[in-house]
C-alpha cells in the first residue's frame, strides 16, 4: 500500500508540479516544497513555471526570509507569465511589506493594463482584494480612483441593504 501511494504521489508531482507544490506548501511542508520548486522548475512551461516561483517564494516567507529575499522570484514569476493574477496580487504584497506602496501602486496598474480591467473570475479575488487596499489607500500624491457605481438592479440594491442590516443591525448609521 506505501508503494502504491509514493507512486502516485511521483506520478501526481510530474503531471501537475504546480498543484502539488501547492499542496506541500499548504500542508505546512516548506522545505519540501522549497525543493520540489526548485528541482521541477527547469523542465516546466512558463506558466506552470510561474506557480512554482510563487509557491518557492511563499515557501521561503513561511520559513523566516525576509520580502528582499524574495522579491526577485515575484518578478520574474509576472515577467514569464503576465496573464497570472497571483504574480500581481503577491509582487503587490510584497513591495507593501518592503513599505513601496507607489511600486505596489505600479504594479497593480500594470495588472489593470496587461488584463483590460478588473478580474472576473472568483479564483482571483486576493489580486483584485490587494488592489481595492491600495486604491482606497492611495500613496501620497494620487488620489484614489471613482467608485464602483452602485448596482442597477433591483435584486442587487435589495442584496446590499439586505446584507447591511445583517451586518450592522437595524441602526441608522450607514456606510460607505
Amino acid at each position: 500500500l506505501r508503494k502504491k501511494r509514493r507512486a502516485r504521489r511521483r506520478m501526481h508531482a510530474k503531471s501537475q508540479p504546480a498543484r502539488w507544490s501547492a499542496y506541500l506548501s499548504n500542508a505546512g511542508r516548506f522545505a519540501e516544497a522549497i525543493e520540489f520548486c526548485r528541482t521541477a522548475i527547469a523542465g516546466a512551461d512558463p506558466v506552470t513555471r510561474a506557480e512554482l516561483l510563487n509557491t518557492w517564494a511563499n515557501a521561503l516567507e513561511s520559513t523566516g526570509h525576509t520580502a528582499h529575499e524574495v522579491l526577485p522570484l515575484f518578478l520574474e514569476a509576472v515577467r514569464i507569465a503576465p496573464e497570472n493574477w497571483r504574480s500581481y496580487a503577491n509582487l503587490m504584497n510584497t513591495y507593501m511589506l518592503l513599505g513601496n506602496e507607489e511600486q505596489a501602486w505600479r504594479t497593480g496598474n500594470a495588472m489593470l493594463r496587461v488584463h483590460g480591467g478588473r478580474p472576473r473570475d472568483p479564483q482571483q479575488a486576493a489580486s483584485d482584494q490587494t488592489w481595492d487596499y491600495l486604491t482606497s489607500h492611495p500613496p501620497p500624491g494620487r488620489a484614489p480612483p471613482p467608485r464602483r457605481p452602485p448596482p442597477t438592479r433591483a435584486l442587487g440594491a435589495i442584496r446590499g441593504q439586505a446584507a447591511q442590516r445583517v451586518i450592522f443591525g437595524n441602526s441608522a448609521h450607514r456606510f460607505s
